[in-house]
């Protein structure tokens, strides 16, 4: 790869800034037909997705058994395909302005000169711990070590734990998970907060949970949302889901009170073994607690992080209203995280302070209505999920949806899996008795690298739709503020409006949920679908009016 220049000789972008990535189908995609197929499943398509730093050394020539030849009406595809993907850091001094250069590609046949053009705008987006939008991932580091066959808590183990949550740092994610109970639907086999047996009764080891949270502060993921997961179906519910009836979509029937399982350590030994902690409704689980959510709200102001704390996860079954209010003495005002179908503001009227929605993300036309999802007060995102837990729909779907939940109303997009890279067979059921059925959270995000987790075409399409939201946003509060409006003048400011509706449009067009409930959420069945978003649109062209507009808007209100 060479440098850019700029077209008036004003200023180079450096090669050094421009990292290469060499997608390799690992992925399945819904309603894909014969496309890329992986090594001996002829009908599974596979998608490019992980973006691995250098090329394989083979790319082997995709052929079809004679025997399936009959399923193509036409002639099928054959050919050895590696695409190359570049992804470029823009220096915040660079001048806006056209640069070019070109990636010279070698092959088997004679080099080939690829043409590369870049256009920078005089817009400064803001660091992502900063952004507005929504971002919820989900962070798995037991599984993280069961897929590297490394020692949990090792060294090796908080490498590859660290390269994720600095992922979630270049993405802007704001939410982090800690489990105080072992075995919930996020698959944690252990707690962060472990018990450790004395001869006159317990002492706690906080160690794990104050590494995580300065590892995650340490690669700039500050959370907004600390989640300590202190209740999961497994453990007992109330026996109802939240207004959508009993048992449809196969989560847990436990409702009976059942025993809190967590972690204890053997000083000696280090090994760690599961305990029954008594139940919520015990007379004795407020002793039992206390001193442990007493230190944890002490580790969390320690970091700056006493605002962020929530208690979780509810899904459609909530926890009967006595482990609610334990943990409102245990930990007074502290609002609960949850992540169902539906949502709802309060749980035996504790404050939910986060939540994902299925339902209820149905984009307006702007003719009509224009909803601004940042404006709202309360933290209530977008859950988009997938077809089978497994599969994923097009990059355009992931490149629009934390926008889809914006123009609906919401803050953003979250419940989206990071780094769980286990078979999705298995990952269904992490727990006994703790299934979420259709919540249960999709294909990861990042990728399985030779040295942990790694980007991915998906990963990338996310970053820069989210990126695009926050220029969005920056546009629609000068436009909501009469001041700020005011300084634009009439003719940007109408212009401004009118590639924003556009946007709505066709994100919605592309985006839109199907009305029939048998394929709510599943599918992005917008009237048009996300292959025309992708192929048809002109996405590329409405973002280089986005960013276009987000630098005159700049240059009025300076």
């Amino acid at each position: 790869m060479s440098e850019l220049k700029h077209e008036c000789g004003k200023d180079v972008i450096p090669a050094s800034l421009i990292r290469l990535g060499y997608p390799r189908p690992t992925l399945r995609e819904t309603g894909a037909k014969y496309v890329y197929p992986s090594t001996g499943r002829l009908l599974v398509s596979r998608r490019f997705d992980a973006l691995f730093e250098s090329p394989p050394i083979e790319v082997k020539v995709q052929e079809i058994p004679e025997r399936h030849l009959e399923q193509f009406t036409s002639a099928p595809w054959r050919g050895a395909v590696q695409p190359v993907w570049l992804t470029m850091r823009i220096p915040a001094d660079a001048a806006p302005g056209l640069y070019q250069g070109k990636l010279i590609v070698h092959s088997a046949g004679a080099p080939i000169d690829v043409p590369v053009s870049l256009e920078v705008h005089d817009y400064q987006l803001p660091d992502p711990r900063n952004f507005q939008t929504s971002v919820g991932f989900l962070e798995f580091p037991e599984g993280l070590a069961d897929y590297y066959k490394v020692p949990l808590w090792s060294d090796k183990h908080w490498a590859l734990i660290t390269k994720s949550l600095a992922a979630l740092a270049r993405i802007g994610n704001q939410v982090l998970f800690v489990p105080l109970i072992c075995r919930t639907h996020l698959r944690n086999r252990e707690t962060m907060v472990r018990w450790v047996k004395g001869q006159n009764g317990y002492r706690y080891d906080f160690s794990l949970l104050e590494r995580y949270l300065d590892t995650a502060l340490k690669v700039g993921n500050r959370p907004r949302v600390v989640c300590l997961q202190v209740w999961d179906y497994h453990v007992g519910s109330a026996g109802r889901r939240y207004k959508l009836g009993t048992g449809r979509y196969g989560q847990s029937e436990v409702f009976q009170q059942q025993p809190v399982p967590v972690s204890v350590l053997d000083p000696e030994s280090g090994t760690v073994t599961e305990m029954e902690g008594p139940r919520y409704t015990d007379p004795v689980a407020e002793a039992f607690w206390k001193p442990v959510a007493e230190e944890v709200q002490r580790v969390l102001t320690k970091r700056g992080l006493q605002e962020a704390v929530m208690l979780g996860t509810c899904g459609d079954y909530v926890p009967v209203k006595e482990t609610v209010v334990l943990w409102n003495k245990l930990l007074p005002g502290a609002p609960w995280v949850t992540m169902a179908h539906g949502s709802q503001a309060t749980i035996y009227a504790q404050p939910v302070g986060y939540a994902t929605s299925v339902f209820g993300a149905h984009s307006v036309d702007p003719a009509r209505e224009r909803k601004y999802g940042w404006q709202r007060p309360d933290m209530t995102a977008y859950f988009p999920r997938y077809a089978d837990n497994q599969a994923v729909m097009g990059l355009a779907y992931e490149r629009t949806f934390f926008e889809f939940g914006l123009l609906c109303g919401l803050r953003g997009a979250g419940r989206q899996t990071l780094d769980d890279f286990a078979d999705y067979r298995t990952r269904r059921h992490g727990a006994p008795n703790c299934s979420w059925g259709s919540l249960t959270h999709g294909p990861a995000w990042l990728a399985p690298g030779t040295d942990g987790p790694i980007s991915t075409e998906r990963f990338q399409m996310g970053l820069e739709g989210i990126q695009e939201c926050e220029a969005r946003i920056f546009i629609e509060k000068a436009l909501t503020d009469e001041v700020r409006k005011a300084k634009l003048g009439k003719e940007l400011a109408q212009r401004c409006q009118a590639i924003l509706d556009e946007r709505t449009r066709c994100v919605a067009w592309g985006n839109e949920q199907n009305t029939n409930q048998m394929l709510h959420c599943y599918l992005p069945s917008g009237p048009l679908g996300s292959d025309w978003y992708a192929g048809g649109s002109q996405w590329q062209e409405r973002s280089r009016k986005l960013y276009a507009a987000a630098a005159e808007v700049a240059r009025a209100l300076e």
